[in-house]
This record gives structure tokens, C-alpha cells and sequence, in this order.
């Protein structure tokens, strides 16, 4: 799992698409794994498109914080849950499950990529931006 959160650093791409379950990854990932993950992103100037779903502590988008970080952060729509994670990066996509069912999926295929990158840019669209 922890191979696939780290997967995009490794290819030279500029963005990354997020459907990420983050209450649900905390628990998945260790919060220094999280931490070296976002660091390395940032280092490496990599964009991040992030739909997460509402919690009680995450904190409201900064958009000049976000700018710093290099992502947006969105968030879906309450009548919308979900307690896995989805990652899109050049023609690649990456399913992170959560502890319960631990295990990830790798698919590299632009047609299916871009079919679900249509289904991310339609979510993206309906996400609450604060």
C-alpha cells in the first residue's frame, strides 16, 4: 500500500487527482508515512486536486496555503461518502482500500485513466470548495 501512495513520485508527471478518503487513509497510513509523502510531493512541485470528504477536524482550504502546498482541496458533498482512495497521475490510477480490506490496486491504461479522470472532472464540479 505504501508503495502505492509513493508510486507517483517515482514517474514525471506535474498533477495528481485525489478521491481521497483521508479519515479512513489516516488509519491506513502511519502519520509520518503521510507527512514524508506530502513533503516529497511539495519538494517536487507535484499538483494535487483533492476531494476529500467533510470531518470535524479538517481544516477549512487556505487558498494561499493550498498555493504554497501546490493542491486544492475540495470537499464532496455530504450525501457522498466513501472509505476508499483514488489517485489519477499521467496515465495511471491507483485504488488504496482501508484497513479493513487492505489491499491496492494498480492500473496503468490512458483509456481507462481518462475514463476515469471524465468521472473525477464531473465529481470536481459538484465538490463544495469550502
Amino acid at each position: 500500500m505504501k508503495q502505492l501512495l509513493f508510486r507517483p513520485l517515482h514517474e514525471n508527471i506535474t498533477q495528481i487527482d485525489w478521491l481521497w478518503a483521508r479519515d479512513v487513509m489516516k488509519k491506513v497510513f502511519p502519520q509520518d508515512v503521510l507527512d514524508d509523502f506530502k513533503r516529497r510531493r511539495e519538494g517536487a512541485k507535484i499538483f494535487s486536486r483533492i476531494i476529500q470528504p467533510r470531518s470535524l477536524d479538517a481544516s477549512p482550504p487556505n487558498p494561499a496555503l493550498d498555493k504554497k502546498k501546490h493542491r486544492e482541496r475540495r470537499f464532496a458533498p455530504k450525501q457522498f461518502t466513501y472509505h476508499a482512495s483514488i489517485m489519477l497521475f499521467g496515465d495511471k490510477i491507483s485504488f488504496i482500500s482501508s484497513r479493513r480490506e487492505n489491499f491496492g490496486v494498480l492500473i496503468e491504461s490512458k483509456e481507462f485513466t481518462d475514463a476515469c479522470r471524465v468521472l473525477f472532472e464531473g465529481f470536481w464540479q459538484l465538490t463544495e470548495k469550502s
